[in-house]
């Protein structure tokens, strides 16, 4: 019986996906693709960002509370930046030190991951998604490879590795590769849905499906 190719599957486009760079087949743009205008519109937002004292804490009732990224009470990343600024050479940079509260809607959480959270190209608060640039997209990716796998013949593709791909293969994986570089491809694949759903036996909400993104987006920081 004549062997019939396999299935592709997600583990393909992304093993696939992680051999462009060493082939040199795509060479990955590995600065920020940011107009310059944006570049400084994010740098203006970083200085306006204020920082926040104990007693400003302790008005706002937050004295207690703790950073919904990182998990650190306010009060002690304060007098972590306290002790941090009464050193010659403080081991991070200040502009990252304390806590501070966003424009707008007002969430409060440390500069560290507030800089972080920009530094991955996102331009809204990581927990009600309120703009926190204005006239700046709400994501702007960092990294675009897409030009390149969009000019990648498929015939290329079909060498790539060890897999025996048909030509209709190839084009598809093009596709799935090029859905996972975008950031938003695994909403294409089937994965089982959490647990949660499941045991509740249906879809979760779109604002469910908002904070599993958000989630997921705070552990890639620590990660």
């Amino acid at each position: 019986m004549a062997n019939r190719p396999r299935s592709l599957s997600t583990g393909d486009a992304m093993r696939i996906r992680s051999l462009f760079p060493r082939t040199g087949l795509i060479q990955p743009q590995r600065q920020p693709l940011q107009p310059e205008r944006v570049r400084e519109a994010i740098e203006a937002f970083i200085s306006s960002l204020p920082k926040l004292s104990e007693h400003d804490l302790i008005s706002f009732n937050e004295a207690e509370s703790s950073c919904p990224i990182c998990l650190n009470q306010f009060r002690t990343i304060v007098t972590e930046e306290e002790m941090a600024l009464a050193m010659d050479s403080p081991a991070t940079p200040v502009q990252a030190l304390g806590v501070t509260k966003l424009h707008g809607c007002g969430h409060i959480f440390c500069r560290k991951d507030i800089l972080n959270w920009l530094d991955q190209g996102r331009n809204t608060c990581p927990s009600c998604r309120h703009p926190l640039i204005p006239n700046l997209p709400a994501d702007t990716h960092p990294f675009d490879m897409l030009p390149d796998l969009e000019n990648i013949p498929d015939g290329i593709i079909q060498g790539v590795g060890s897999l025996p791909l048909t030509p209709e293969q190839a084009a598809s994986l093009r596709s799935a590769i090029i859905l996972l570089t975008e950031g938003d491809g695994m909403e294409h694949f089937a994965f089982p849905e959490p647990a949660f759903h499941a045991a509740r036996g249906n879809q979760p909400t779109p604002h469910e499906r908002e904070r599993e993104e958000d989630r997921s987006a705070f552990i890639g920081m620590y990660s």
